[in-house]
């Protein structure tokens, strides 16, 4: 039998994505709830091994309160996978094998999390157990015979990060590895568009992860970064030049988050499955998609309130009925007669802001068989076509744009072409268009 124990601070999303995904399962499993929501426990590390104690299965799943669970058969499967590895310390969904290279590259990554399917479209989650050197602590599974021998570190690590990378270590002295088990799940409220030197306390416990394994590690690699003793210096002075950095030249995620600051209701069209509306601390969001697998996807990511499955093109709300509304990078999907309509649809709908992005250039598509209306029209838009309609016209690099298309040494050149692309959208290979709504703005977009 499986133990679940989860240490939970909102009961809402507890109920809502982990106790529901649980309820369907077809095996018996043991549930042990820890009530965080006063702050009783300080750290991860105490909360789980508080909880890990009071375990009774073979095996102990130590799961975050955003985790949902595919199968109805989740855990039964799981089991019997577990069942199948006589060397078995730790596993997860979502792991850092440890080889030098990228540290969110392929060729590092293990998952049967589904968001690295969005992000890894010709990379296929694991079909086996998969060694690792390192885990995500949103699911990991300890054997109970394990956990009684060796329990989590909650002297070095007193809060919420590097408890899941130092247990990975920590097995290895007791001759055990650890394992990316197949798994499909998602991390539900999960930011993708994270900036890493956001997590307040990453660095400290960095710091003293490398630290305690230093001697038998001079590389450690973890999910959210790559550690090394010349890496923590320079991740320390990043920290304190970055908030002002990104303030002056704000990534896309942050430029829509400021645009959209004084916005309660934010429609999205052609929201995908993850839309950037998670990442803006907006009251109520709607997305639509013609894309059903798209839209389940967001659905269980939570990524918005409420999600309509349509065809953007053929939108039919009532005017004004949102603050804002938002697509992006749609317009290289739809002909330019067909992009003009939703325009004005788009300024019919919107109070006070309409917020578009696009792509200048062809952009290689491998879903169209999820998604039928992905076919590239980018030749058919210029800049000068949005400013016409009274839209202020922003270039931008996105970090996929200099890595695809113009394999450009980032950490570089990226100063130097921040400070010149708002100027020159003709130029870079992605544009943002913004407009204020109000009530004396007629457009004239026949004009183009």
């Amino acid at each position: 039998m499986l133990s679940v124990v989860c240490v939970y601070n909102n009961e809402k999303i507890l109920n809502d994505i982990l106790l529901k995904s649980l309820e369907s399962q077809k095996v018996d499993y043991e549930l042990i709830l820890l009530d965080n929501t006063g702050g009783h426990f300080k750290s991860a590390a105490s909360a789980l091994n508080y909880g890990g104690a009071k375990a009774t299965g073979d095996y102990i799943m130590f799961i975050h309160q955003d985790m949902w669970l595919y199968s109805d058969s989740w855990i039964e499967d799981t089991e019997r996978h577990l069942n199948t590895i006589p060397d078995l310390g730790i596993a997860g969904v979502l792991g850092n094998v440890g080889i030098e290279g990228p540290m969110h590259g392929k060729e590092n990554l293990k998952f049967s999390i589904t968001m690295f399917e969005d992000m890894f479209k010709d990379f296929k989650p694991v079909e086996h157990p998969e060694k690792v050197e390192s885990l995500d602590e949103c699911l990991l599974i300890v054997p109970r015979e394990v956990f009684n021998k060796l329990k989590f570190d909650e002297i070095v690590f007193d809060g919420w990060d590097c408890y899941a990378p130092d247990y990975c270590l920590e097995i290895k002295k007791l001759g055990l590895k650890s394992y990316v088990i197949p798994g499909r799940s998602s991390h539900c409220c999960l930011r993708r568009n994270y900036m890493i030197w956001e997590f307040k306390d990453l660095l400290k416990y960095h710091r003293r992860l490398y630290q305690k394994h230093k001697k038998d590690y001079k590389t450690i690699h973890t999910l959210m970064e790559t550690i090394t003793g010349h890496n923590l210096h320079l991740r320390a002075l990043k920290r304190l030049v970055a908030p002002w950095y990104y303030r002056i030249f704000p990534k896309v995620p942050m430029m829509i988050k400021k645009e959209l600051k004084s916005c309660e209701t934010t429609l999205d069209l052609g929201c995908g499955s993850f839309s950037r509306l998670s990442y803006c601390d907006i009251p109520m969001t709607v997305g639509v998609d013609i894309s059903y697998p798209a839209l389940i996807e967001s659905k269980n990511h939570r990524a918005l309130d409420h999600h309509i499955l349509g065809d953007i093109r053929s939108i039919n709300f009532k005017p004004k009925s949102f603050d804002a509304v938002i697509a992006l990078n749609v317009f290289e999907n739809l002909t330019k007669e067909e992009g003009i309509h939703l325009i004005r649809n788009m300024e019919l709908l919107a109070k006070k802001k309409v917020i578009m992005t696009f792509r200048n250039y062809p952009f290689p598509r491998d879903r169209e068989n999820r998604n039928p209306v992905q076919k590239h029209h980018a030749s058919n838009w210029s800049p000068s076509d949005f400013r016409k309609m009274g839209y202020q016209v922003k270039g931008y690099y996105e970090d996929e744009d200099m890595e695809k298309k113009y394999k450009f040494p980032l950490d570089v050149i990226d100063i130097v072409l921040k400070k010149t692309i708002y100027c020159a959208p003709e130029q870079t290979p992605s544009m943002m268009m913004i407009k204020e709504i109000n009530q004396s703005s007629n457009v004239n977009n026949d004009q183009i």
